[in-house]
């Protein structure tokens, strides 16, 4: 995930270079996005951990470059040749997907979360190929060239695939709904043959999944059925987890209703909304998920209000100028985000970005080369702390001595599992002097925090 954003943030400064005489639409759109960065900003100042609140605000602010670019193509070259070239980053995903879950390719993804393939996590990867779908019906429907056509209608059919093997119920009922739709624009479609593909090709590989003999170890003897019958219990460990940081979320944006308690600082900051013996909480340096299981609370507690009413504003006047690949998009993405992380995370935040800019209107308006430089040098700024972060972790995971660890939180301060570790170490070789910075780093940044309050506990 590390690689992931350093990656976007020195893609997106590069972007926002090579983009520097393009026409920008200076239209409400932009004013709104201006003012949402100066109430980030704010909100960054005031972070308790502000490290995180960098690398948090880079990525949101890489996002809206992504965007700006799409946004800046002059309207004769967007449409489908803007949107083909996503067929590519598709394809590997929901492709790598299928490999690890039939057992060519194990070991992609993170202990307990396969098949995620390319993605690392099963949960992502199938919310990243979902919200790509409507791309490839766009292309499958709309492009002149036959290939491209028929490319885009297999691909729907192995994204289906890779979306149902994914088992998210997030995705399944978002997916169930995107059918919805999608058959009643079918009807209204002028190539009802091209749909009727397109819809063929879903059906086969959502129904086919489970059959094709994946090599998953799942818990369950009927996994994909389990699934299914538990799509929205509310009771289920999974169901009930969510409503509960669902409530305590709420409560920590009522604490900081203005700005929130920063980009980033959510789960520094959730154990001490919690209540007691809330059971999203575990044992250990990272108590409860890096980031909320909903985009939209998630925001509204780190940012505060007003910077979530500036958003809803921005996607209001991206719906009404957006045709039908935008609405759907954004249908899609606020489903997703209601009850997932999906624009917290790097490879979503990009499709969603690239293809809503490039699939709403706006009027190209006199070059603004000081605008793109100065959005330049911040996503510069942020790819520094990216690779700084990347760094750090190799010198992690090559760290054999406690002075190794002192150096790799040098390269990424924030990191709040790093600071515990260099505490617990120092500890337990009787040096209370060395462990004292990195507890109060610790202390200020998670202050209900369990794991740091024991340790402290042991230097008194």
């Amino acid at each position: 995930m590390l690689v992931e954003e350093a990656v976007l943030a020195v893609g997106a400064a590069m972007l926002m270079m090579m983009a520097a005489r393009a026409l920008i639409p200076r239209d409400a759109v932009l004013r709104l996005l201006g003012g949402l960065a100066v109430l980030e900003l704010a909100s960054v100042a005031l972070a308790p951990n502000g490290w995180l609140a960098i690398r948090s605000a880079g990525l949101l602010l890489a996002g809206g470059a992504v965007f700006l670019v799409a946004r800046s193509i002059p309207g004769a070259e967007r449409g489908v040749d803007a949107l083909a070239w996503l067929m590519a980053p598709l394809a590997l995903v929901a492709g790598s997907v299928l490999l690890e879950a039939w057992g060519v390719l194990p070991g992609w993804s993170n202990a307990g979360h396969a098949p995620g393939g390319l993605m690392g996590e099963r949960n992502l990867a199938a919310e990243f190929v979902l919200i790509g779908v409507p791309v490839l019906v766009t292309v499958a429907l709309q492009s002149e060239r036959r290939w491209v056509r028929v490319a885009a209608v297999i691909l729907c059919g192995v994204s289906a695939c890779a979306a149902v093997v994914g088992r998210s119920r997030g995705v399944w009922v978002a997916g169930m709904g995107l059918a919805v739709l999608g058959g009643g624009l079918a009807l209204r479609s002028v190539d009802r043959k091209r749909a009727v593909a397109i819809g063929a090709a879903v059906v086969v590989g959502a129904v086919a999944a489970p059959w094709l003999g994946m090599q998953l170890a799942w818990s369950s003897p009927h996994p994909y059925f389990d699934t299914l019958a538990h799509l929205v219990d509310a009771a289920s460990p999974s169901g009930s987890g969510r409503l509960v940081q669902f409530e305590t979320t709420v409560r920590m944006w009522l604490a900081h209703p203005l700005l929130g308690v920063g980009p980033g600082n959510w789960a520094g900051q959730y154990p001490g909304f919690a209540a007691e013996g809330d059971s999203t909480l575990a044992m250990g340096f990272w108590p409860t998920n890096r980031v909320p299981n909903s985009d939209l609370l998630g925001f509204l507690a780190e940012r505060g209000a007003p910077s979530f009413l500036v958003l809803v504003c921005v996607a209001v006047l991206l719906w009404r100028s957006g045709g039908t690949l935008a609405r759907v998009t954004l249908l899609t993405v606020v489903a997703l985000g209601a009850v997932d992380a999906v624009l917290q995370l790097p490879g979503p935040l990009m499709l969603a970005a690239w293809v809503l800019g490039v699939s709403t209107k706006s009027a190209p308006e006199k070059p603004l080369p000081v605008a793109w430089v100065g959005l330049a040098l911040a996503l510069s700024v942020s790819a520094v702390f990216a690779v700084g972060r990347v760094a750090s972790l190799r010198q992690v995971v090559r760290a054999e001595s406690m002075e190794a660890l002192e150096r790799a939180a040098e390269l990424d301060p924030g990191d709040v599992a790093l600071r515990l570790s260099l505490v617990e170490g120092w500890i337990a070789r009787g040096h209370c002097d060395l462990a004292a910075p990195h507890l109060a780093a610790v202390h200020r940044w998670t202050p209900a925090g369990q794991a740091g309050i024991a340790l402290a506990a042991q230097c008194q």
